[in-house]
């Protein structure tokens, strides 16, 4: 089975539920942006729309009171935010 790992908590965000190997997909509403860098500042590459399911690869980077995870959408790599405050964006999928 796998190892229980503590649940990671970046400042100014609530426990991250996605983990890399995993996949994830975008909650109900609007759609997450994939970026160049683990900023809001960074670059878009792609808009990931609501329900789309993305493999988590690398990360969690803390940053602007979010978890940014680096994740594969449909060939596109690259970061996303798990959330914000009290708000999930990302959560687990099969």
């Amino acid at each position: 089975g796998d190892m229980w790992v503590a649940p990671l908590s970046c400042a100014g965000f609530q426990n991250s539920r996605v983990s890399v190997g995993r996949y994830a997909r975008v909650t109900p509403g609007l759609p997450n942006r994939l970026r160049s860098i683990a900023s809001t500042s960074g670059f878009a590459l792609a808009l990931i729309p609501s329900g789309a399911r993305v493999d988590v690869i690398g990360g969690p980077i803390c940053n602007e009171n979010s978890a940014w995870w680096q994740v594969n959408y449909a060939g596109n790599i690259g970061w996303t935010m798990e959330g914000q405050a009290g708000q999930y964006w990302l959560e687990p999928a099969s």
